[in-house]
């Protein structure tokens, strides 16, 4: 009875390996340099996934990189790309680029009271 409990047990096992090993994605972390976003990196790259690593703290995410690489999983990030955008300060704004609400919904101070 041990040989059929065995052999069942492994037959079983099979195509689930099978099954994860064609599921296998490539998946971007956003917020990956700590908490809940390095855990999820970290996870996914364990259960086999290649992560991409995104968040503001490049050395956090070298740092990471590193393990998740050191650990046997696949990691890879890149560093933020420079805005070419101005910087702006709030005083520079003028009313016309402030978003308002349509007059009648809700939000907007002219709108009617019930």
């Amino acid at each position: 009875m041990a040989q059929a409990e065995t052999r069942t047990q492994t037959q079983t096992q099979a195509p689930q390996a099978q099954t994860q090993a064609q599921t296998t994605k490539v998946v971007a972390v956003t917020g990956a340099s700590s908490g809940i976003g390095e855990a999820t990196a970290r996870r996914l790259a364990a259960d086999g996934h290649r992560v991409l690593l995104g968040a503001r703290r490049t050395d956090r995410l070298e740092r990471l990189a590193g393990k998740i690489t050191g650990e046997g999983g696949t990691a890879v990030f890149r560093p933020p790309l420079p805005s070419t955008a101005p910087p702006s300060s709030p005083s520079a704004r003028s009313p016309k680029d402030c978003a308002r609400s349509p007059p009648g919904t809700s939000g907007s101070p002219s709108s009617p009271r019930a």
